[in-house]
């Protein structure tokens, strides 16, 4: 993407001055119109200090771009997502610093650090590093989604993979959490905890823990890693959070029908 040389405008500093600073662009109405969500790619290849074997670096992205309604950006949520967005990209990357607007360049300066981490840290017995990561936005009536999913090698006896949700409030540009969905978390993991115990054919009762799952005091809970549709709720717990690498991540799908009287939010 060009760079037109405009003034900045609306610098979203993170919590740390490692995390990069979004800027956005407040004449880019001048140049046209651009789509309301920006999707792209970008690639990177790495290889051995040999030259002997490569691997690949790729991040699929989704970015809400800047819009202007009477010269007043139109949505603070979309700053939010967007300071997320690039928050989960830099932590994927190994690169916290510098200054760059959330456009495409950012994404590809980011797969350029990494490729540069690389260079310093190989050697004659180490592996290139990997890494496969994709962003996408969902727009809802009262909320976004973003989805982050991916895997990683760099280094170690395996690698990493993942699937994380957040969802940002549309009128405050706040995450939310379970709370904000459903009314009653606890009614929620009575009946979750029914599905997860037949996903694992496991008895109605006894301890979870003893099967060797590490629940917190050895009870069902559900978690805030969740998506939703009007079918069902999709709970996904990633590599370690309740069980060792060799039990692999767990997807625990409940059915809208059944917790329906417990949501206070659309979706």
């Amino acid at each position: 993407m060009k760079c037109f040389g405009l003034a900045f405008l609306c610098v979203l500093l993170f919590s740390s001055c490692k995390t990069p600073i979004i800027v956005s662009d407040p004449d880019i109405e001048s140049f046209g119109t651009l789509p309301r969500i920006i999707d792209g790619e970008v690639k990177k290849e790495l290889y051995s200090i040999n030259n002997s074997d490569t691997s690949e670096l790729m991040i699929g992205y989704s970015f809400f771009s800047t819009q202007f309604s009477s010269n007043v950006m139109d949505s603070v949520y979309k700053d939010s997502v967007n300071s997320l967005i690039a928050e989960l990209v830099a932590g994927e990357t190994l690169f916290e610093s510098g200054i760059y607007p959330l456009q495409d360049h950012f994404f590809t300066a980011q797969l350029d650090s990494m490729a540069s981490e690389w260079e310093n840290y190989k050697d004659e017995e180490s592996n290139p590093w990997e890494m496969e990561m994709s962003v996408v936005i969902q727009d809802y009536s009262t909320f976004a989604e973003v989805t982050a999913s991916g895997w990683s090698y760099t280094g170690g006896a395996h690698g990493n993979g993942y699937n994380n949700y957040f969802q940002i409030d549309k009128s405050t540009g706040k995450a939310l959490t379970l709370a904000d969905f459903f009314t009653d978390v606890d009614a929620l993991n009575k009946i979750a905890e029914s599905h997860f115990r037949k996903l694992f054919e496991l008895t109605a009762e006894g301890s979870l823990n003893d099967y060797g799952f590490w629940f917190e005091n050895d009870q069902f809970s559900v978690y805030e890693n969740f998506t939703m549709n009007r079918e069902d709720v999709l709970f996904f717990y990633n590599l370690y959070d309740i069980a060792p690498y060799s039990g692999g991540p767990t997807e625990l799908f409940v059915p809208m029908e059944e917790i329906k009287h417990l949501l206070k939010r659309d979706i």
